[in-house]
């Protein structure tokens, strides 16, 4: 085998270990996130953001508020 050859082989076998050690850190990043996460459920989400923006508002007025609009 080439000298080139040897290192392009080289250089794939890194690149494949990377690649891999990459993925499993960012599925044990995923890990936590996916515990603490919210449920998914758009409503409860919003809320979480309305609140966070609005310190003074309480979720069940704003939870009132939103069902009052139809939301």
């Amino acid at each position: 085998m080439s000298n080139y050859d040897q290192e392009f082989v080289e250089g794939m076998q890194l690149k494949l270990r990377l690649n891999r050690e990459a993925l499993k850190a960012s599925e044990v990043s995923a890990l936590p996130n996916a515990q603490s996460a919210p449920s998914g459920d758009f409503r409860s989400d919003l809320i979480d953001q309305i609140l966070a923006d609005k310190p003074g508002l309480t979720r069940e007025k704003l939870d009132q508020a939103m069902q009052e609009m139809g939301f």
